[in-house]
């Protein structure tokens, strides 16, 4: 009884991990994953989910945020960032994900608010993945 949980777990394990993979790169998710590592200052990871021309862009609005900065003393946690829409392109080679963040010490608390900001996120395919255009302010 015990082995056929332990197989039942692994089964699902297994089949988690592959769906996982297969729905890796999409826009929506890629979003998702390029918010979450921008917002929890892992910026390599963010500059990796970035279009070849917007590299540059994210690598300098990586050093205006560590500047001065010791990532240490900052309490960064993990934000939540959740999916709102997302809107395609008709060649499907660009979108437009909406997302929220939380729990992000890079995003102003208004108190006062009674929704989280959207977030515009724009991505791009190239070379057959999907890549965030980023726009540096």
């Amino acid at each position: 009884m015990k082995m056929k949980r332990v197989l039942n777990l692994l089964t699902i394990s297994f089949v988690l991990s592959i769906m996982s993979c297969s729905m890796g790169n999409t826009p929506e998710n890629v979003a998702v994953e390029f918010m979450e590592a921008f917002h929890s200052f892992n910026f390599d990871k963010a500059i990796e989910l970035c279009t070849n021309d917007t590299k540059g862009a994210m690598a300098r609005q990586k050093e205006f945020l560590e500047r001065g900065q010791e990532k240490e003393s900052l309490e960064i946690t993990k934000p939540k960032v959740s999916f709102v829409e997302s809107e395609w392109a008709e060649d499907g080679e660009s979108a437009v994900v909406r997302v929220t963040v939380e729990n992000s010490i890079l995003m102003p608390k208004n108190k006062n608010a009674d929704r989280l900001p959207e977030i515009r996120v724009d991505l791009v395919k190239e070379d057959g993945k999907w890549r965030v255009v980023f726009r540096g302010k």
